[in-house]
């Protein structure tokens, strides 16, 4: 369960957060569970904050410093992780469904059956074929020419390629196609 004194200062807002966390350094935040879903938390420093379980759907996480993060079965569904640091975030089974992780830096980054169904991976930063290819899904996620070409060059990568674009069983539906394109 969350600490109620983290919790609530992080529902303050990220400026809010920020200047608490410089008169704070050393506090490891406690978010395990917290309910997040819609939080604005863009720009937040999140280093080394434990999010296990939390509930981070539609969360702006744009720009956040989410470095050493604790992210094991967290729900990103549908959140923004824009060029956010992720840097040796731990995201084991958590679920990015649709997720914008545009420009975000995964160095390091745990993937382990974690879900990137339709998430944006275009222009991340540090994204290795080993990487993705811990990830349970990745059907329909959004990749850009680069790292297409490095998954390509690998019999690994090129199987992560087909599961990336294997066509859904019943067809194109408004609940599996959200009008974006696939690799």
């Amino acid at each position: 369960m969350a600490n109620p004194r983290h919790l609530t200062q992080l529902k303050k807002g990220a400026a809010s957060w920020n200047s608490w966390k410089k008169r704070n350094p050393y506090t490891v935040p406690d978010l395990r569970l917290a309910s997040l879903n819609l939080a604005d938390l863009k720009g937040a420093d999140l280093r080394w904050a434990d999010f296990r379980a939390a509930d981070l759907r539609r969360a702006s996480l744009k720009r956040a410093n989410l470095t050493g993060a604790d992210l094991r079965r967290a729900f990103l569904s549908k959140a923004n992780l824009a060029g956010a640091s992720l840097v040796a975030a731990n995201l084991r089974r958590a679920n990015l469904e649709g997720a914008n992780l545009f420009g975000a830096d995964l160095s390091g980054a745990d993937l382990l059956e974690a879900n990137l169904r339709w998430t944006n991976l275009r222009s991340t930063r540090n994204l290795s074929v080993k990487q993705i290819a811990r990830a349970r899904t990745l059907y329909q996620a959004e990749l850009d020419v680069e790292l297409t070409r490095r998954l390509s060059a690998t019999e690994l990568g090129r199987k992560i390629i087909k599961e990336i674009n294997k066509k859904a069983v019943h067809g194109r539906c408004s609940h599996c196609h959200n009008g974006s394109t696939a690799v």
